[in-house]
């Protein structure tokens, strides 16, 4: 809680007392007459409740009526407020509620001027490489916090309210000159279990949740208001466990999970072990939700102060100020839900979630890529099917309906068997159409060979069979068939890839499966504990070992990639019903009443057709091509 004179606390304990508010920047006053509206939030949290780490900017809107000219662009202005007595007779002095930087200004029609600023919180949003010239970097590591801080002082980027609160024992192993000044300060507050806030001053006080003692009135603010809205929750479990990641995935724990556990990313060592500190530093904290809406509260309060609304203790997270004659706040502790705040830090949840989800978010745009390849694949082989329809309606004018395969290991000829049993022209007639087969290993020139028995001007032979149109058809099938297995065979080449980087499991774990450190589980459940959850491994096991749910603990939620893998199911079911078809039109290729008998199979390598249930294919179809014997 801000100081303050006598005379103001005397006039803050008179009912008739009312606030004067003015903007100072540079030499220009706005005072109430000028001024539409001013609004000025402070936040101590992000995102959940007890959320240490953090170092947010105060955030001021307001809207100006005139002399709008006169203001810079990146000016810094102040708000500054006075109590007064009922006549305006006795009033104290003015007093800072913040100092601000512009950052956005927008005019409307009217002439009136929008000004939106931060506090210098926002000044440190600059990578150290940017800001800090190299000499004045540390040389060597490790490095504790306190001499950091110390280094950030005589660097004039900020100063600190209370050096004393840092840990000696905290230390730097290391420094990413690409990240930004606050984020080394999040990682020196989330080990101090606390969270930076900059004063009207400009020094940086790290604030720690604390329990209040409710009979010791030095220790509160007493919160003497009507407000228009009280709402408060349960009180959290007691603090009883900590847990920290660094950005490389490491955990650090302290304490149990029997109460509330606090979770953090800090990427920082301790010769004491920084769960244990940071534990130490909040264990047994009840944080109690309550939010007040439209309070006459001091305006000397802040973020970190505690409140004591009837016999209760409440320690404020965030104020939004309205200013005015009578200025109201809505004050709260929020329970779990995400603060409208400008400049928040991500929570430890939803920085843990994006860890886990880029690598997987890279991985679907591969699947994505190779799910187009496949309908790419399935609509050429589609178009070349209709191809092949017509090539077979053509052949099918050819072909009388009565046609027989035949096989052996010689050239067919009309002296050899089965034309040789042909001894009559109507006899010969009967057969044109019929297909023979020499036999692959007939050790002849001519082995794989098909041949065609014709008749040309009453001449009946063996020719050799040789249909451009179709071989055509079939070699564009083949191409197809190819692309579409091709892609497939990629598709899951990735998923293998993608899966030996830092394993996903998309499905239980089994004895037999290895999983290491920072592994995931997608979609993970399992009985009562979890339900559609990601887990990351936490202990290690080798292939062999028994698997143990104990080995994983719950990452964030988020949507697996069960739509992904529904998706290559569907195309490559698709691509095998357009194989078989196009199996199934190459075999009626002799009418409806084929007295032949044709085979077809699915290899390791591709479709192959048989007939006469030959040994070698008639025809086969690979992912190098078509071959054809005819």
């Amino acid at each position: 809680m801000k100081s303050a004179s006598t005379i103001y606390k005397m006039l803050r304990a008179l009912d008739t007392s009312w606030y004067e508010w003015k903007i100072v920047q540079g030499q220009n006053t706005y005072e109430s007459d000028k001024l539409k509206s001013v609004n000025v939030s402070f936040s101590l949290i992000t995102e959940c409740s007890i959320d240490i780490g953090n170092a947010n900017a105060a955030k001021c809107s307001m809207t100006l009526l005139e002399d709008s000219d006169n203001w810079d662009r990146m000016a810094q202005f102040t708000v500054q407020f006075r109590i007064s007595s009922a006549n305006g007779g006795t009033k104290s002095g003015w007093m800072t509620l913040g100092k601000f930087y512009t950052d956005e200004r927008s005019e409307d029609r009217y002439g009136n001027l929008t000004i939106v600023g931060y506090d210098a919180m926002l000044k440190l949003e600059q990578s150290w490489a940017d800001k800090v010239p190299e000499q004045l970097l540390p040389a060597t590591f490790p490095i504790t916090a306190k001499a950091w801080a110390t280094m950030i002082e005589n660097s004039d980027l900020a100063d600190f309210e209370d050096l004393t609160q840092l840990d000696d024992t905290v230390e730097f192993v290391g420094l990413d000159t690409t990240a930004t000044i606050r984020d080394t300060l999040k990682t020196i507050a989330a080990a101090h279990a606390g969270n930076w806030m900059m004063t009207t001053t400009e020094t940086l006080n790290l604030i720690q949740f604390v329990n209040a003692d409710p009979d010791d009135i030095s220790s509160y603010l007493n919160l003497q208001l009507a407000a228009q809205s009280l709402d408060d929750s349960p009180a959290l479990p007691a603090v009883t466990g900590v847990h920290l990641e660094t950005e490389s995935g490491t955990s650090m724990n302290a304490g149990d999970d029997n109460g509330y556990v606090v979770m953090s990313i800090c990427d920082v060592s301790s010769t004491t072990g920084v769960a244990a500190l940071c534990l130490s530093k909040i264990e047994d904290y009840v944080y109690r939700p309550f939010a007040a809406g439209v309070a006459y509260l001091d305006p000397r309060a802040d973020v970190g102060d505690n409140l004591k609304i009837g016999n209760t203790m409440y320690q404020i997270m965030s104020i939004d100020w309205k200013l005015g004659r009578t200025p109201t706040a809505s004050v709260s502790a929020p329970y779990d839900q995400e603060i409208d705040h400008e400049y928040v830090i991500p929570s430890v949840e939803t920085k843990m979630y994006r860890k886990a989800m880029a690598g997987v978010d890279e991985r679907m745009g591969e699947y994505a890529t190779q799910i187009e390849q496949n309908e790419q694949a399935i609509t050429l082989l589609a178009t070349h099917t209709e191809e092949i329809d017509a090539q077979i309606a053509s052949l099918q004018d050819q072909i009388d309906g009565n046609i027989q395969s035949w096989s052996g290991n010689v050239v067919p000829t009309l002296n050899n068997s089965p034309a040789v049993d042909w001894t009559t022209s109507a006899l010969k007639a009967e057969h044109v159409g019929d297909l023979y087969f020499v036999n692959s290993d007939a050790g002849i020139p001519e082995a794989g060979t098909y041949y065609r028995f014709e008749e040309d001007n009453g001449v009946y032979s063996w020719v050799v069979l040789s249909d451009s149109a179709l071989t055509e058809a079939l070699t564009k099938a083949a191409a197809a068939l190819a692309a579409a297995e091709a892609a497939v065979d990629t598709a899951d080449e990735s998923l293998d890839v993608a899966q030996s980087k830092g394993r996903i499991f998309v499905s239980q774990p089994t004895d037999a499966s290895e999983y290491d450190v920072g592994d995931l589980w997608v979609n993970a459940t399992y009985g009562s504990t979890y339900s559609n959850d990601v887990l990351k491994c936490k202990t290690a096991k080798a292939a062999g070992d028994t698997f143990n749910i104990a080995h994983w603990e719950r990452a964030s939620k988020y949507t697996d990639d069960a739509a992904v893998n529904a998706l290559r199911t569907e195309v490559t079911a698709e691509f095998q019903v357009q194989a078989e078809s196009i199996a199934a039109k190459v075999s009626q290729t002799g009418g409806n009443n084929v007295t032949s008998s044709f085979s077809w199979e699915l290899t390791s390598n591709g479709h192959k057709w048989y007939a006469n249930g030959g040994v070698d294919p008639v025809v086969s179809i690979t992912g190098t091509g078509l071959a054809i014997k005819g």
